[in-house]
């Protein structure tokens, strides 16, 4: 019974270390290597990551940001001027977020864990995920 035990532990503790362990780092490794995430977001950073992202959207025509999964529109008219740095995302805007494209995302680099560029109609948005504190807002497209 103790060895049975035994088995069930170490594969329970395998499959956790193997799926934090997958992901485009070398090695399978998630995590991209160390000092290179950034743990602050600083104006620097911001105008650099608009002109990478304002040049992939308009290489990219076809994935026009602002198109709304929520209601299928662009966020009413006022709302706009709520999203703002250093303050969450109102509930009734959580159904307007959308990712940015996967593709862009790794094109620019990495933040830190549970942090996320998002679209709200048309502006790229940095949030912290489990709060939705806007972070920054990186550009209007």
């Amino acid at each position: 019974m103790k060895i049975v035990r035994a088995v069930l532990v170490l594969a329970v503790a395998t499959t956790a270390l193997s799926a934090q362990g997958r992901g485009r780092g070398r090695g399978g490794d998630d995590s991209p290597p160390p000092g290179k995430v950034r743990e602050t977001y600083a104006a620097h950073d911001r105008e650099s990551d608009s002109r990478v992202i304002a040049a992939w959207y308009k290489e990219h025509p076809t994935e026009h940001p602002g198109r709304g999964r929520g209601r299928g529109h662009a966020l009413p008219p006022g709302w706009e001027k709520k999203v703002v740095r250093s303050q969450a995302i109102p509930v009734e805007y959580r159904e307007y977020v959308e990712p940015v494209p996967v593709v862009l995302v790794r094109t620019l680099p990495p933040v830190r864990p549970g942090w996320e560029f998002v679209l709200i109609s048309n502006r790229v948005v940095l949030i912290n995920r489990p709060t939705w504190m806007v972070i920054d807002v990186v550009i209007t497209l």
